[in-house]
């Protein structure tokens, strides 16, 4: 039996103010749109021309505005990732927005996209990738001293109030740098000196939260799915992870009694990819699959990172608008109406807190609920470890949720219920409990989404004989009469991590003499290992078809089942 303090006190390790006001943001939104958006790439390799950028009709106003108009409550800008090319006219730098087309040369997407933000009173970030695949520096000191770091001020103190600064882990590789074209490794744990770095976030913009593995505010969930463990602590004990280097099972869950208050960020795609692919049209998210991702991630105490990939024209696609409005929509009938409002409270609340481990919600009049939302109050710690939620049908009370943890935000679906009694029971509890809501709601059925994407899903060609002639090979035989064919899709989803991150296309009339018409990298495939489409320049004729893995995250196979051709 839990003995209730007259006086609560906090408990474990406390988040700080910055730490509170952004577990309440809870929905934002990520804008990866650079160099790759022309290129068709994930991950640029640093050799792309700035003449490539000139989106056609680039609105920073609109991509704002939906943004705001889904629920978000601010967006991040990567104003530079691992190609180097900046978005904003840096001094550190030729390779930037200042050498492209767009707006003449005079443009500085960081600017509009920053005032935008602001025009519709959501909040701005910033993602700076630590590894730059362009600059002849990368991989010496002076690049830290001389070049990230001056990049890293230019964008604190040029572009207002930042609410995020955002911080990944990708150290290091292949690249063009300045056109040495060679493979620099770095160590991670040393190279950045991160706690340096961070300094200047702390000194420029002190409100602002730091993202990264190792945080210092906000950690990365584990994943690039969007979805949080269960339970998900807000706690984590560092140990030795840095940025780059971290254990994704303990980040995706945390450490009930860790020695750091790390916020979980869920971050994914609203597209299979993280930049624009026309190709990925037809494959935009549901409103379901949002909906229920909102519930594993904020429902869960974390934070919901969407990503919107602007198109070429630099505006958000008409099939990703209608899946976020159709999410807002969803949500506003889910969560508008707290259906325990005008309830009687017993034991009642003390100073607006739920302090009692058993808590009885009596409605004026049986009410069809199927949500329950619960908060911690932060600054006391996180406190609850366990508990359950009841029905009362009339005779008895009935389990109809129950979970571990509930920190920043914990939200429980279950079956539809109509009553007018419920039972909150926190059956474990490290401290006594601090609880600042409870909630109910009732979410209905999500309405079947059919939208016109406007291009043709990807068709698998069947009628070829398959061979393996080596580890790393998958060999099309397609016969004297062969299919067009358009291209190649990869799925990384071999057995015991066996996944190509480089490969080599190739086609033969005879078997005998090839002909190299791809290659290239799949980029992030080990963190975000979703099928990889390689669409040739031209549809071929040619009889035979060999992929080759070149190299390997994991593993040295291919193995058949991965590689398939497209008809085109």
């Amino acid at each position: 039996m839990f003995v209730l303090p007259s006086v609560l006190t906090p408990y474990g390790v406390l988040p700080t103010a910055r730490q509170i006001r952004h577990h309440a943001r809870q929905f934002y939104g990520f804008l990866h749109f650079t160099i790759n958006t022309f290129t068709g790439k994930e991950w640029g390799f640093g050799d792309e021309s700035p003449q490539l950028f000139n989106p056609t009709d680039f609105d920073a106003d609109a991509i704002a505005t939906v943004a705001r108009d889904c629920g978000m409550s601010g967006l991040i800008l990567t104003c530079k990732h691992h190609d180097g090319f900046c978005l904003w006219p840096t001094a550190t730098t030729a390779h930037s927005v200042a050498a492209s087309p767009f707006r003449d040369g005079k443009g500085d997407v960081v600017r509009e996209m920053s005032d935008a933000c602001r025009r519709a009173r959501i909040e701005f970030g910033v993602y700076l990738s630590p590894w730059d695949r362009n600059h002849p520096l990368y991989g010496t000191p002076e690049y830290v001293t001389d070049v990230y770091r001056p990049q890293l001020r230019e964008l604190l103190t040029n572009y207002g109030n930042l609410f995020e600064v955002w911080f990944d882990g990708a150290n290091g590789g292949d690249g063009y740098y300045g056109g040495a074209r060679e493979t620099r490794h770095i160590d991670a744990r040393t190279y950045y000196g991160w706690p340096e770095t961070w300094a200047i976030v702390r000194e420029l913009q002190p409100d602002a939260v730091m993202f990264s593995d190792a945080g210092p505010d906000v950690r990365w969930v584990g994943n690039e799915d969007g979805i949080a463990g269960d339970p998900c602590w807000a706690t984590m004990s560092l140990g030795d992870t840095v940025p780059g280097h971290a254990d994704h099972k303990q980040l995706n869950g945390g450490d009930r009694d860790g020695d750091t208050w790390l916020i979980p960020e869920c971050d994914v795609s609203i597209r299979p990819g993280w930049f624009w692919h026309e190709s990925e049209t037809s494959q935009v998210r549901s409103v379901k699959n949002l909906v229920d991702l909102y519930f594993q991630s904020v429902g869960r105490g974390g934070t919901f990172l969407l990503n919107l990939p602007p198109d070429r024209r630099g505006r958000i696609p008409d099939a990703d608008i209608a899946s976020l409005l159709g999410f807002r929509e969803h949500f506003d009938a889910t969560f508008t109406a707290d259906l325990a409002d005008g309830a009687a409270v017993s034991p009642e609340p003390s100073g607006g807190l739920y302090t009692s481990h058993d808590t009885v919600i009596t409605l004026p009049e049986p009410r069809v609920v199927n949500v329950v939302s619960l908060r911690e109050h932060l600054a006391l710690g996180q406190r609850v470890d366990e508990w359950a939620f009841d029905v009362w049908d009339g005779n008895d009370w009935r389990q109809i949720a129950a979970a571990q943890s509930i920190g920043a935000r914990r939200l429980a679906r279950f079956e539809e219920v109509t009553a007018d009694r419920f039972r909150l029971r926190l059956t474990s509890a490290a401290a006594a409990p601090a609880l600042s809501e409870i909630s109910l709601f009732f979410e209905p059925e999500i309405a079947s989404q059919v939208v016109d994407t406007g291009s043709r899903p990807l068709e698998v060609i069947e009628s070829a004989t398959v061979t393996q002639p080596d580890q790393q090979s998958v060999l099309f035989d397609r016969g004297n009469a062969p299919e067009n064919v358009a291209g190649v899709i990869y799925y990384p989803y071999a057995p015991r991590g066996h996944v190509a991150d480089r490969y080599s296309i190739s086609i033969s009339d005879d078997g005998e003499e090839w002909l190299e018409i791809a290659e290239g990298e799949f980029s992030n495939i080990l963190a975000n290992p979703i099928p990889q489409t390689v669409l040739f320049d031209e549809s071929q004729k040619a009889r035979f078809v060999l992929f080759q893995g070149t190299r390997y995250v994991a593993g040295d196979i291919v193995v058949l089942s991965q590689v398939h051709l497209i008809r085109g």
